[in-house]
């Protein structure tokens, strides 16, 4: 048997093999949806479709969808900053962790030196299992406060997270706003 010491201290290279070129392709006009994809693709597809007809009021200049990345997609804002995209369906412990990790891949193996990252953003619909209870002095689902204690930045990278359901954007801000309104 090998030892420890000797495991960490080698240099591990993986097997070779095919990699795919990374690739990210302006979307300029909305995607088709087919009726043939899973709930989380359709869900994908309408939140990039969402970004595309709102970009004047939420500040965006252009949208990216990204291959072999990593990330699902890459925002420039009118002011010049570069935000990564990551859309999850459903939103809990375990999506929140490879979020951060697929950030913290794209940061370290593809991020351009030309037009550096200044955030990254997690779209979801829904939190599931113990990000969707509620602490009894909490106002909102656990999942928010979860996020952002454990999970707002990845190698430096400030990260938010937004729900896009029905049609519309919620923040952390904006739904403990409503929901501090809704409690008086």
């Amino acid at each position: 048997m090998e030892s420890l010491a000797d495991l960490i201290s080698r240099d591990i290279s993986p097997e070779p093999g095919r990699v795919n070129n990374p690739a990210a392709h302006p979307i300029d006009a909305p995607i088709l949806v087919t009726g043939t994809e899973t709930e989380p693709h359709a869900f994908e597809i309408t939140a990039f479709n969402f970004l595309l007809a709102h970009k004047e009021p939420l500040g965006i200049s252009a949208v990216w969808r990204c291959r072999n990345v990593r990330i699902d997609g890459l925002i420039d804002l009118i002011d010049g900053r570069r935000v990564a995209l990551e859309i999850k369906y459903r939103m809990n412990w375990e999506k929140a962790c490879q979020a951060c990790a697929q950030f913290g891949w794209y940061r370290t193996h593809v991020e351009g030196k030309e037009k550096p990252l200044s955030s990254g953003l997690v779209v979801f619909e829904t939190f599931t299992g113990d990000w969707a209870r509620r602490k009894p002095k909490w106002l909102l689902e656990n999942g928010w406060s979860f996020f952002y204690m454990d999970h707002r930045e990845v190698e430096g990278l400030r990260v938010d997270l937004i729900r896009f359901r029905d049609g519309m954007l919620e923040s952390f801000p904006a739904a403990l706003a409503a929901a501090r309104s809704k409690a008086r």
